[in-house]
């Protein structure tokens, strides 16, 4: 459950998203859970141990002789 007051700033940014359409209570807690249930599903934190990983590995990539001309 969302607070009142979130449920007013997602029906005011939805107003913006999509002009001259209202939405009412029910739909908009649906669809705002609906978001935030996709937020949590998709957004994960990149812990630092694997962005270090990822970015030497570029860097080791990146280093490597391929041959090519720059």
């Amino acid at each position: 459950m969302i607070s009142k007051q979130a449920l007013e700033e997602f029906k005011e940014i939805w107003r913006k998203e999509n002009p001259g359409q209202d939405i009412d209570d029910a739909t908009a807690m649906d669809q705002a859970v609906a978001l935030l249930t996709l937020m949590d599903t998709v957004y994960r934190p990149v812990k630092k141990e694997w962005f270090e990983k990822y970015k030497d590995e570029v860097d080791e990539e990146n280093s490597e002789d391929k041959g090519g001309v720059k």
